[in-house]
């Protein structure tokens, strides 16, 4: 399940995802990212995850999703009590454009200065 949260910043979207991410909670990220970058050139996104899994169909909507967006995206922060979260995050950043990093849940206020600087 995918909650949109407020974010005082209008570059950033800020998504909560608890339980399994389906293809139709990446398919709200898009909106939101699609709907972001007519106002900026650049967008944001915080995720906050407390999630099960992920169906085979998210996943490979998330993978389009990166490409489609490679140029619009600057940063993502990933906010987890999931540790395992951080290797996967710095794998994946080796892979694309834009910035990845992964922040402990309790460490807010970092992942915010990260990702408006």
């Amino acid at each position: 399940m995918i909650k949109q949260l407020d974010s005082e910043y209008k570059d950033t979207l800020l998504y909560e995802l608890d339980g399994e991410i389906t293809k139709e909670d990446v398919d709200i990220i898009g909106e939101g990212i699609e709907f972001t970058v007519k106002e900026f050139d650049k967008v944001n996104l915080m995720l906050c995850i407390n999630i099960s899994g992920q169906s085979f169909s998210a996943l490979a909507e998330e993978l389009k999703l990166g490409m489609k967006n490679w140029n619009n995206i600057h940063k993502i922060a990933y906010l987890s009590d999931k540790k395992q979260l951080d290797a996967l995050v710095k794998l994946d950043n080796i892979f694309t454009k834009f910035e990845e990093k992964y922040f402990d849940v309790d460490d807010i206020a970092n992942a915010w200065d990260w990702i408006i600087k």
